[in-house]
């Protein structure tokens, strides 16, 4: 029995500490025969696409500072210039922290880039290198606030 209870323990705790959650995906069969057909799950690549063409609130900002902690709990906490977006404007210059989670630490963003925000709220939850990203704001139109020198432009 108490083989048992370990033998759970230890399957829980591997699944507890897991990136995401991988659940199983039932595919119905295609006939008759039990046949049927895999679709593949999309690519970071294709989320990352969906996510810009989809997004309500979506920015394109620079980073000013990126600064990370070298003793646990390893948080960074990154400001960003909010340069152009679509959406909810909130303020130009934002901080905030991203947290370690079981996957590891956050990456390293290089300062002085341009990223494409996917905000929520004013607060970015995901940044893409913009370099790699650009052709797909083309779809987005107009912005709908531009940040400039002298202020806000909209």
């Amino acid at each position: 029995m108490k083989i048992l209870f370990l033998a759970i323990g230890m399957f829980v705790s591997i699944n507890g500490y897991a990136c995401s959650v991988a659940l199983p995906v039932i595919i119905p069969p295609d006939d008759a025969f039990g046949e049927f057909t895999y679709v593949p799950p999309p690519s970071e690549n294709d989320l990352a696409i969906e996510a810009i063409s989809s997004g309500v609130d979506v920015a394109v900002v620079k980073v000013s500072l990126d600064w990370h902690q070298e003793i646990p709990p390893y948080n960074a906490l990154t400001q960003v210039e909010v340069l152009y977006g679509w959406g909810y404007q909130n303020s130009k210059v934002v901080k905030y922290y991203r947290y370690a989670n079981s996957c590891g630490k956050p990456d390293v963003l290089l300062e002085g880039k341009w990223y494409i925000a996917i905000m929520d709220k004013g607060i970015p939850t995901r940044l893409l290198l913009y370099s790699e990203f650009k052709d797909n704001l083309a779809g987005k139109g107009k912005p709908t606030y531009v940040y400039s020198n002298i202020g806000l432009l909209k």
